[in-house]
């Protein structure tokens, strides 16, 4: 799936939403429903990269060539905003309580980040 279909997806959750409402809805519905619809398509997008990460599906150096291609290959703007979204994942992550041995060095990695100031 290309990222253009992606945005359109949540561009047609969107409106879907709010025909659905009528045309009498305030700014902070439609912003809920702006956050529901990149929900519904950016989270699974987000899953299918962390199970890629499996080693028996592909190598992660692979898999991060991969991801950097196509990072430099969207727009020099767009590329910023991505990073400055990945920067708030990284605080978010750091901070999560969901953690057990499994994933306490990423936790742990992502608080490292935030404490150096590195993001």
């Amino acid at each position: 799936m290309k990222a253009w279909d992606l945005k359109i997806n949540v561009l047609d959750i969107r409106e879907k939403h709010i025909k659905a409402l009528g045309k009498d809805i305030d700014y902070n519905t439609i912003r809920e429903i702006e956050r529901e619809a990149v929900t519904e398509v950016a989270s699974p997008v987000a899953q299918a990269l962390v199970e890629m990460t499996n080693t028996s599906v592909c190598r992660k150096e692979d898999l991060a060539n991969a991801i950097f291609d196509g990072i430099t290959r969207s727009h020099r703007y767009l590329q910023g905003e991505f990073w400055m979204v990945m920067k708030e994942v990284i605080r978010k992550y750091s901070e999560t309580e969901w953690v057990d041995a499994r994933n306490q060095f990423a936790k742990d990695m992502c608080r490292e980040f935030i404490d150096r100031g590195d993001v």
